[in-house]
């Protein structure tokens, strides 16, 4: 049996859950002045995936996220993991025929977005599959503040569906060489790659990441889920950008283990 095969399928809710169980009071993440534990951050979460239940997001639903990184971005991303839900993260700054593509193209029926980018989608003429739209910041005609819906004092029922394998993201390229081309990427497969990178790091709760990267990538995942498997703190920049990157911290060098392999498959969404 090969060392890809002895790691664990779990859905991206289940990873998460078990990590919650085991350190509640643990911290889990810093962004701006803000820090969270675990537990902290999973009640947020919840409130949020309960009201987002209510508006009928569920497993299966596509769900397109066209948000700047930061933390509103990953709570939506959790909350989605806890609903089985297929979230699809636009790049934000994209042109209004960019975005649009993206949102048909993997139709999604709802759209959580900002102020700015709603602004752009309602001037180019809006979407012609007319999903369920939440803004972050402020409201408008045909799209509530997202924390309307949240919701205390529930929680989420168990997935009855949602499996290791089944689809949790839909990753699209950026379209700099053509139109945006999707991929779908299962549930099990970032928390596999979260127990791969931690086996070889070998990093513990001492330990903080920085994640300068933005969290609309697959690329800041491998900073947040070897977090999530051994406990250190990521460090989110409220907004991602090249020139905030720190000067190269100390090097310290992996553990001998066995060589890079790949972890995780995708196929194409047409």
């Amino acid at each position: 049996m090969s060392y890809t095969d002895q790691l664990p399928k779990q859905t991206l809710r289940d990873f998460w859950e078990e990590r919650v169980a085991l350190t509640p009071e643990r911290e889990f993440v810093t962004c701006g002045d803000r820090t969270w534990t675990y537990g902290e951050f999973d009640e947020w979460v919840e409130q949020l995936a309960v009201g987002l239940a209510d508006a009928g997001v569920g497993e299966g639903t596509h769900f397109a996220l066209l948000l700047p990184s930061g933390i509103d971005l990953f709570r939506l991303e959790w909350a989605l993991a806890k609903l089985g839900a297929v979230w699809v993260p636009a790049i934000p700054g994209s042109t209004y025929d960019e975005s649009k593509f993206v949102i048909e193209h993997s139709r999604s029926q709802f759209l959580v977005t900002d102020a700015q980018h709603w602004q752009m989608l309602v001037a180019g003429g809006g979407l012609e599959t007319e999903p369920h739209c939440y803004l972050v910041d402020g409201e408008d005609r045909g799209a509530p503040n997202l924390e309307t819906v949240v919701t205390t004092g529930r929680r989420v029922p168990p997935l009855t569906e949602t499996k290791p394998d089944s689809p949790a993201m839909i990753l699209y390229t950026s379209g700099s060489t053509g139109r945006p081309k999707g991929v779908v990427i299962r549930s099990c497969a970032y928390p596999r790659l979260g127990h791969f990178m931690d086996d070889r790091m070998q990093t513990t709760g001492e330990d903080r990441w920085y994640c300068n990267l933005p969290l609309f990538h697959g690329a800041a995942m491998m900073t947040v889920f070897p977090a999530i498997r051994s406990g250190p703190t990521p460090f989110i920049r409220p907004r991602s950008s090249p020139s905030a990157f720190p000067a190269p911290l100390p090097h310290r060098p992996p553990p001998a283990r066995s060589p890079l392999q790949q972890t995780s498959g995708g196929r194409r969404f047409s």
